[in-house]
Formats: structure tokens, sequence, C-alpha cells
């Protein structure tokens, strides 16, 4: 489902863009998809997880290089105890544990480690429907992103297109980052056990 929502996001937007400016829908045209509606829905559901794995390894990359140049990670988050909504109550004993030191800033690479040390002692199960959450959030908004691309060149320049792509993509950052620190929390609740 990380793949396929995304894919079909991002085949969809630009199928309705690519089809509300270039073609008019006419009978012809509706006996035409009729009769192969079965290949049809075949082709875009392999379309759909073609270009959702693309957007699934694009993203990820993107994801990984904005974490090297100093967005800071969610582990670093919940670990220096950033934002009340997230924090631990055990942090000190979630350092301590993690052989971190009990107060002062973390920063990334000491995060990562950390969280690499907590996944690799817990239970996957505990906290795998939460990475899902957490990687469709990010799909979403980079498929979102990128269609936003691509329909600029299909359909141009439009100031309804740009604001209302703007709020969307602000609500989907705010999900893919709401949803990676309830996974990392989680994941980091579940070592303290």
């Amino acid at each position: 489902m990380k793949i396929l929502i995304p894919g079909f996001y991002i085949i969809c937007s630009i199928g309705m863009g690519y089809f509300c400016t270039h073609y008019q829908i006419d009978k012809d045209m509706c006996e035409n998809i009729s009769k192969i509606s079965a290949i049809l829905i075949m082709l875009i559901l392999l379309g759909a997880f073609i270009v959702g794995y693309i957007n699934e390894i694009i993203s990820g990359g993107i994801e990984y290089i904005l974490y090297c140049c100093g967005l800071p990670r969610p582990s670093r988050l919940v670990l220096n105890n950033s934002f009340k909504r997230f924090s631990l109550e055990k942090n000190r004993d979630l350092r301590h544990k993690l052989q971190q030191l009990e107060t002062g800033f973390i920063d990334n690479i000491k995060a990562a480690k950390g969280l690499a040390q907590a996944k690799q002692t817990t239970e996957i199960d505990k906290y795998q429907e939460f990475y899902y959450q957490s990687v469709l959030a990010r799909n979403l908004f980079f498929g979102h992103m990128f269609s936003f691309g691509l329909l600029m060149i299909i359909i141009g320049w439009s100031w309804t297109l740009f604001l209302s792509t703007l709020i969307i993509a602000v609500l989907f950052c705010w999900q893919w980052w709401k949803m990676n620190l309830v996974y990392v929390k989680k994941i980091f609740v579940e070592y303290l056990k």
C-alpha cells in the first residue's frame, strides 16, 4: 500500500490534468475504453506499482539527503525532548540505556545510532504499522510534489493550482513529520520495556 497508493495518486493527478486540457470525452472514446477495460485495469495497476516504486526510491533518497544536510532526524527530536507532545517521561533512562549523555544535546549521528540500537533489540511487530504509516505519508508528500511539477508542465502556471498544491503539500508534510515522530517514539518506548 505504501507504494500503490502514491502511484495511483500520481497517475490520477497527471491523468486528470491531461484529460482536462487535451481531450474531450466523446461517445466513441467511452466505447473503446469499455472494450479494453480489463486490460486497462491491469495496466493501471502495473503503472501505479511502477510509478509508486520509483517514487519510493526517490523519496527515500531525498529523505536521507535531507538528514545528511542537517534536517533533524525524528530520533534526535525525541531524544532531545524537542516537542512536548512527543517527549518521553523516561528520557534520562532511555539515554542511559543507549549509552548517551543523560543531559545535553544529541546530534543526528548519535540519534541515528541510538535508534539503530533500539531497533535491534526490540520486536518489529510492535511498531511495524507505524513504520508503514510513516513511509506512506512520506511517499504521498513526495508523490504530490512530483505530480505538481508534472501538472505544471502539462497545464501551465496557475495560481489556483499552486495554492491548492501548497495547502495539500503542507498537510502531507505535517503528516509525514508527525508519523515519523510517532514511529520513533514507539520504538523507544518498546526499547525501554
